[in-house]
Formats: structure tokens, sequence, C-alpha cells
């Protein structure tokens, strides 16, 4: 499977995986992309398999030369599933935040760095 520019997913997905542990491959289909970070614990005296997680989501897109894409916050819970919560705490939502923005610099890094570059856009 090619985009018109020329990449494949294939490609794609090599090149993400580089960003780090980011990249949820098997939630991945032809041109989406799947990516979360499990940014702060919510309770580190619990269990290791019941332990519960403050972080962030993507979905990204490509299409063409371009790509869409959306974030979103909230729990990871301990069946693996995210549920978008708003965070009442500062320190939850500056430590979440910092790591999605230190994700994103090198994901628009990596973008521009394609041949030919993606562009990125927010999704409304």
């Amino acid at each position: 499977m090619t985009l018109s520019c020329g990449h494949t997913r294939h490609r794609l997905i090599k090149n993400f995986t580089s960003l780090g542990p980011y990249l949820r491959e098997g939630q991945c289909h032809d041109f989406y992309f799947f990516f979360d970070c499990l940014a702060m614990c919510v309770d580190v005296k619990a269990d290791p398999e019941k332990r519960e997680f403050w972080g962030w989501w993507l979905d990204l897109e490509a299409q063409g030369q371009s790509m869409t894409y959306s974030y979103r916050y909230g729990l990871f819970d301990e069946a693996g599933n995210w549920s978008e919560i708003k965070f009442k705490d500062k320190a939850i939502t500056e430590k979440v935040h910092t790591t999605r923005q230190s994700f994103h610099k090198r994901l628009e890094v990596l973008v521009q760095q394609l041949a030919p570059p993606y562009s990125l856009t927010e999704r409304p």
C-alpha cells in the first residue's frame, strides 16, 4: 500500500517506531496510526498488572503529503482501555502535556525529514 507521494505504510511505521515506544502498531491500519503515552502512574503501590496511568493518545492519518491528527487526554485503565478525562490536578496536567509537547516536536521534525516532507494539520 503506497500513498500518492510514494511512501508506503511499512516505511511510515518504521519511521514512527524511531520516535520511541509510542506507536501501537497493532492498532494501526491502512494509513491510520495510533500513538499513546502512559505519562504518569495513578497509584505506584498497585500491583503492576493492575496499574492505571494518566496520559495522552494520538490519532494520525496520512493522505497524500499531509497528515491530520488529534490528541486526547485521559486515563489508561488496567484493562488497557483509554477514557477521555479532564485532569483536575495541575501536576498531572503539566506532566502529561509536557510529554505530549516533547513527542510532538519530534514528530514534526520526523515528518519534515521525509522525502517528500509531510505537513501536519490538527483536526478541529
